[in-house]
């Protein structure tokens, strides 16, 4: 008969050697999970890297575009008057000309097309002692279409809230002409004026845009009617430094 000595002794050599054998069989994998883990590590700063070299070697000047939406009847505007709605295709040239620490300043070129859809909604907006009110009425209460082509000039302040993405605000005015009366405004030459702010995120010569924008066009008194048109909307673009 075995002394239960000897067999306790030798169950607990067995139970070592099998947890021995289980550690050891966890060590390719344990490899495995360090190597990918140290590999994306290595990836994520090669790329924060050429990000902070991209930044550094900017020149400041960028190309892009922009499509835009807009409403009328939206704040802080609002006018129960009249329906107006357009949607935009903006191109943007862009150069730096000022910065400092995580400030910068640029000026900017943006010829634009809108795509107008206008509407009277107030015929008594058209009062009866004007020429041919009734006719008027007639022609402006309903849904018409028109383009207006703008190229505005303007300035952007710009602040870095990280090295890829920044806050800016805008303000920017120029000549347009518009291809359409509507009892607002008459077509041909006006102002287009346009304030905006947004957001601009960075990947490597990518900026990515997204931009709330408020705009009004007139013609400063110089035909009439200039009651002008007001709208407020996004826009979403992208561009390329150069």
């Amino acid at each position: 008969m075995v002394p239960p000595l000897v067999i306790e002794d030798f169950s607990m050599q067995q139970k070592y050697l099998w947890s021995s054998l289980s550690r050891k069989r966890h060590y390719p994998q344990f490899r495995i999970q360090t190597t990918v883990l140290f590999l994306i590590c290595l990836l994520i700063a090669q790329l924060a890297i050429a990000q902070i070299e991209t930044v550094a070697n900017d020149k400041g000047k960028r190309i892009g575009l922009n499509l835009g939406y807009s409403q009328q009847d939206r704040p802080p505007f609002n006018d129960e008057d009249y329906a107006h709605i357009t949607r935009s295709i903006k191109i943007q040239l862009a150069q730096k000309v000022w910065k400092k620490d995580r400030q910068a300043l640029e000026i900017l070129i943006e010829p634009s097309v809108y795509y107008v859809n206008h509407q009277l909604l107030n015929l008594f907006f058209i009062k009866p002692d004007k020429p041919n009110f009734e006719a008027q009425r007639a022609l402006f209460t309903q849904n018409r279409s028109y383009e207006e082509y703008a190229l505005n000039l303007g300035l952007s302040y710009s602040y870095n809230l990280t090295y890829d993405l920044l806050a800016y605000g805008l303000v920017s005015i120029g000549p347009m002409t518009a291809t359409a009366d509507t009892e607002r405004q008459k077509k041909g030459f006006s102002f287009s004026d346009v304030l905006g702010a947004g957001m601009r995120y960075r990947i490597e010569n990518l900026s990515f845009d997204l931009r709330f924008s408020l705009r009004h066009v007139s013609n400063a008194n110089l035909r009439s009617p200039n009651n002008g048109h007001n709208s407020a909307g996004v826009e979403l673009g992208f561009s390329y430094h150069l």
